[in-house]
């Protein structure tokens, strides 16, 4: 996973990875979701995740309205009846910063699709 964390350069950091010759699957994320459909122009197969600390209402259309393949929530904000929502809408979800066992086992219980 790369977070993009400065506006405007998507494009250039998919150009990157793509000149380094990397064969592994990428999520590209951000918390600034303007920088989403750039990564898609540059890589329409390109997996990109939108970040949100909180989630905004509707929180499906706001990651499908910014080109999201998947989410990213904080781990101790993320509950069943939202994974469920976003796997209804082929949204893959994640939670980020788990770092105690106790939260990565909690994130499995939830049905997370991966943890950061």
């Amino acid at each position: 996973m790369l977070e993009l964390k400065v506006r405007g350069i998507a494009g250039q950091v998919v150009n990157a990875v793509h000149q380094a010759g990397f064969k592994k699957p990428v999520i590209y994320a951000s918390f600034l979701y303007d920088e989403l459909p750039q990564v898609q122009e540059a890589d329409p197969d390109a997996d990109r995740m939108a970040l949100f600390d909180r989630l905004p209402n509707p929180s499906v259309a706001r990651a499908t309205r910014y080109a999201a393949s998947c989410v990213g929530l904080r781990h101790d904000r993320a509950a069943r009846h939202l994974i469920e929502s976003f796997h209804r809408s082929d949204l893959r979800m994640f939670v980020y910063t788990a770092n105690r066992l106790v939260d990565i086992e909690r994130a499995l219980s939830l049905g997370v699709d991966g943890i950061i």
